[in-house]
């Protein structure tokens, strides 16, 4: 645009009309950046609905969550010793349709590390994220607890999207009521 602005200001017969075209090019300018962003936000707000939609109805997510579900309720209490204990039992036998404990909580957190990596990253929007899974997010962090400590002693960077999601959404209030609450 300042190469346009140059090139008009140099062109004597030009410069009357000069103001009005640079004018026309900084309004095209600005359109094109707002029209990225737009772009970004919409596929940012709909990558967020997309990921949700799947936590809802995916078949391998839901049977993990069952399976968690079942043995470590109530979530957002710390493990018990029984359900550490199960929790590191490796030899329990596992499959897609009937995961061990081990394999159920292990894909539910890489799912929710995951999730806050997109977060993280802006492709996922957080203000939808936060609104529909705050509460699981803070209690699934606050029940493994220890076991992510332990894995974490081993590799600093593991869940570490999903610790910074946590911090994130626990420092917060949940979310503005709106107009409507």
């Amino acid at each position: 645009m300042a190469l346009i602005g140059v090139w008009l200001a140099s062109q004597p017969d030009v410069l009357p009309n000069a103001w009005v075209l640079l004018g026309g090019v900084a309004v095209a300018a600005m359109a094109i950046f707002a029209n990225a962003w737009i772009g970004w936000r919409s596929a940012s707000v709909a990558h967020a609905l997309d990921t949700l939609q799947t936590l809802r109805t995916d078949r391998e997510y839901l049977i993990n969550a069952y399976v968690v579900r079942n043995r470590a309720m109530p979530l957002g209490k710390p493990l018990s010793s029984d359900q550490l204990a199960a929790f590191w039992d490796v030899s329990e036998e596992s499959s897609i349709d009937a995961p061990s404990f081990f394999d159920a909580s292990r894909f539910l957190l890489n799912q929710y590390e995951f999730l806050a990596a997109g977060v993280r990253s802006g492709a996922i929007d957080y203000l939808i994220v936060r609104q529909t899974l705050r509460g699981t997010i803070i209690a699934i962090v606050n029940t493994y607890a220890a076991p992510i400590r332990k894995m974490r002693g081993d590799n600093p960077r593991v869940f570490e999207h999903l610790l910074w999601l946590y911090r994130r959404m626990r420092d917060m209030p949940p979310y503005d009521r709106g107009p409507f609450g």
